[in-house]
């Protein structure tokens, strides 16, 4: 069962109406439980305990009901160990040894770093299944590669060395190692190790030992000011205290500087600092850039390193934290197509799960934006990317080919024609959908250059509500229309812009300022006259909604609502377009003003229209009103009329 089937589940569900009648304390705990809160999760602990005190042998539903409990809180926190412990103890109850063996394996898998499980687990096993004993030997390896160079870890070290001795296995070489970290209690297995040498009469190794002695003394002495100032070694969900994650900060970066050959002293106190410090983003980048520092080109062991740790990160920091996780998905993009195929192969496959992650838990649009260009870059690259070699023809079938799946995948969402299968499919929402729309669009125009489908993709993409706020949509929009000069349908959008579509404030005054300069440079004076109205609703007779796209575009900036008057305003003959209220303002709103006109202008008229004539002199309109004054509507002293007080 995966973890998201473990949450979704209901505890509860199955109990019999009268268990819950009778046990209200423990239900409504569990249906009020606050996951954020630990004094929320201890009360349902305690309520579990009291539980099992009134059934000390409980039904399978009962069982059922408590070991769900266990693995949604453990799910959720798998470094809470005295959880663990409590689960262990339960499960031994419920169903014996090996169910509670498997308990505590579980949580050194999942609390691979603590010395608590790990001694836990090894002691249960080497005591009750003690013919078992290549699992044993796997399991010590693992918990020294684990927690051997843990501060802490003598009893880990304690009960490995027993195990040995009690079972007449050769112990020196464990001692050999040991004296080599830089333990707590490092002396003490120096002279225990000094004293099995003697007995063997090894006197070189002695002097061996009292070398590693020396260096282990004096590296232990640079690392005690540091390891004695810490405080909380513990996962908590109380808030940290701020001064615990700057200790581990500066211990860290005290062995970066002055340690970089101890390689596991540092990745275990880096991932000591992740059990209490497991929400800082800071630590979890500073343990991510060191282990980058330790990869070297076609290491695919070291590159594995790095890409799980990044996952771990990416997953366990609050989702909130957007940069750690930014950073990986662009490390990702880099090292891609730089490696072995071996290697990039991983690369794809830690990203495109990064990506279903991020996804998943960024609400915020311009989040959903950035993760999905990424993605469809990164798709582009590997499984639809061209090389110098490829023919013309081949690029081109590739091409071709991706815009075929940006499409299939889009209707499949906007149909509900997805079975789930494919990758792109599982990744759109109503929120990031535009941007796979404008990446084919983009292909479909600037790749392919076929016009014809790009206008369709435009009609029958505008249509959808969830694109009525695409910056990037209508921005591409604007450039396709700019690119043929439709001045009709560029009228059209500016003045749709919002009342039915809708652009932040910020976006829309760029295109206002773009378009008005776009139009002056490109258009011409019969194109003003034509473009200046957009026919509206009659059926039998034509009326016009004017947006000046020089004067209108000024009247938007700032207020994206603004609309050219009322409607009977707006209703103007096609002909008479200089009677507009617009027009007859001339830039200063609310003063009219009756301009002079030439009516038999030559402007745009073509020389064998005057048939070898010259043309006649020009004729004016309201030459006579050139010294008139401007008439407005003083509001102040109507609003004083009105209103006297």
């Amino acid at each position: 069962m995966s973890n998201r089937d473990i949450l979704a589940q209901d505890a509860l569900v199955g109990l019999d109406n009268s268990f819950i009648k009778e046990n209200p304390v423990f239900v409504e705990g569990y249906r009020n439980i606050d996951w954020k809160d630990i004094t929320s999760l201890n009360n349902v602990l305690k309520s579990v305990d009291d539980l099992l005190k009134i059934y000390p042998t409980p039904n399978n539903k009962i069982k059922t009901t408590v070991e769900i409990i266990f693995r949604q809180t453990l799910t959720r926190y798998p470094l809470l160990f005295g959880y663990w412990k409590k689960f262990t103890a339960i499960e031994y109850q419920f169903h014996g040894l090996e169910a509670s063996l498997k308990t505590l394996e579980d949580a050194t898998e999942a609390f691979p770093h603590s010395i608590d499980m790990w001694c836990d687990y090894l002691r249960v096993l080497t005591l009750n299944f003690p013919k078992e004993t290549d699992l044993i030997n796997k399991k010590i390896a693992k918990g020294k590669e684990l927690i051997g160079w843990h501060f802490y870890s003598h009893p880990f070290w304690d009960l490995v060395i027993e195990y040995y001795t009690k079972n007449g296995i050769d112990v020196i070489p464990t001692y050999n190692e040991v004296v080599r970290i830089p333990l707590h209690q490092y002396a003490k297995y120096i002279g225990e190790y000094k004293k099995i040498l003697k007995t063997k009469k090894l006197a070189a190794e002695i002097k061996k030992v009292d070398q590693l002695a020396k260096q282990n003394q004096a590296l232990v002495g640079a690392i005690w000011p540091y390891e004695s100032t810490l405080r909380q070694t513990y996962f908590n969900l109380t808030p940290l205290p701020e001064a615990e994650p700057q200790k581990w900060t500066k211990y860290l970066q005290y062995l970066i500087k002055n340690k970089p050959n101890k390689r596991e002293l540092i990745e275990s106190v880096f991932e000591r600092s992740l059990i209490p410090c497991c929400y800082i983003e800071s630590i979890w980048k500073m343990y991510l850039n060191w282990t980058k520092s330790l990869k070297k080109p076609q290491d695919v062991e070291l590159l594995t390193r790095v890409l799980k740790l990044g996952q771990r990160g990416c997953r366990v920091l609050p989702d909130s934290d957007r940069d750690f996780r930014l950073s990986y998905l662009h490390y990702l993009e880099n090292e891609y197509g730089h490696l072995e195929k071996e290697s990039d192969l991983l690369i794809a496959k830690y990203f495109d799960q990064c990506i279903q992650d991020v996804i998943k838990i960024w609400a915020y649009k311009s989040d959903q934006i950035i993760v999905m260009q990424k993605y469809l870059r990164m798709l582009k690259r590997t499984k639809y990317g061209s090389s110098v070699d490829m023919s013309s023809k081949d690029v081109l079938s590739k091409q071709t080919e991706y815009s075929k799946y940006l499409k299939s995948s889009i209707d499949d969402f906007i149909g509900n024609k997805s079975d789930g299968n494919v990758e792109l499919g599982k990744l759109i929402n109503t929120t990031n959908i535009a941007v796979v729309i404008v990446e084919l669009i983009k292909m479909t125009w600037l790749v392919l250059k076929n016009v014809l489908q790009t206008r369709k993709y435009f009609n029958a993409f505008s249509k959808n509500e969830f694109l009525k706020t695409s910056v990037e949509f209508w921005t591409m929009y604007y450039d396709f229309e700019k690119s043929t000069k439709n001045f009709v349908k560029l009228n059209r959008f500016i003045a749709e812009l919002g009342t039915s579509i809708f652009l932040p404030t910020d976006s829309v005054n760029k295109i206002l300022k773009d378009y008005r300069e776009f139009y002056l440079l490109n258009s011409t004076i019969s194109q003003y006259r034509s473009t200046v109205v957009d026919e509206i609703e009659g059926p039998n007779k034509k009326t016009a909604s004017i947006m000046d796209p020089v004067i209108g575009t000024l009247f938007k900036a700032d207020n994206p609502r603004w609309a050219p008057g009322s409607a009977k305003q707006r209703r103007v003959n096609k002909v008479e377009w200089y009677k507009g209220a617009q027009y007859r303002e001339n830039g200063h709103p609310g003063i009219s003003t009756d301009r002079p006109q030439i009516t038999n202008t030559i402007i745009e008229r073509t020389s064998k229209s005057f048939r070898n004539v010259a043309p006649g002199l020009p004729t004016f309109r309201n030459l006579e009103k050139i010294n008139q004054t401007g008439s407005y509507r003083d509001y102040y002293t109507e609003s004083l009329k009105s209103d006297p007080k």
